[in-house]
């Protein structure tokens, strides 16, 4: 089996998104990183957010042949957290940017 991480950003931790995601994570003995835990600047062409936790996360996300993008839709578009983890830094942010975009929303039925 491919080695694979889960990249996990809602404003609700135990919502549908969260509660979807650690099942899935529990089935395949994955990593969930919930961006809410990581500090992740804006993108700024000074490069002074070189001390937050964008850099090692994608050192620790790029060891894994799947990266799993856990986000609800809000209007369709990711949530915040999501959106600044793609656009972040250069090079790096680019390659996942392309992935963001590229991946399939998957709708998931509200348990009542």
């Amino acid at each position: 089996m491919l080695s694979a991480i889960a990249l996990f950003s809602s404003s609700r931790r135990r919502g549908n998104t969260g509660r979807l995601i650690d099942r899935i994570a529990l089935e395949l003995n994955i990593e969930v990183v919930d961006l809410a835990g990581q500090r992740i600047s804006s993108y700024d062409y000074e490069h002074l957010n070189r001390d937050d936790d964008f850099e090692p996360l994608m050192k620790r996300v790029l060891e894994h042949e799947q990266i799993i993008f856990a986000t609800p839709i809000y209007w369709y578009a990711v949530s915040p957290a999501m959106k600044v983890l793609s656009a972040a830094h250069d090079p790096e942010a680019l390659k996942l940017a392309a992935l963001v975009r590229e991946a399939i929303p998957v709708p998931v039925e509200p348990q009542s």
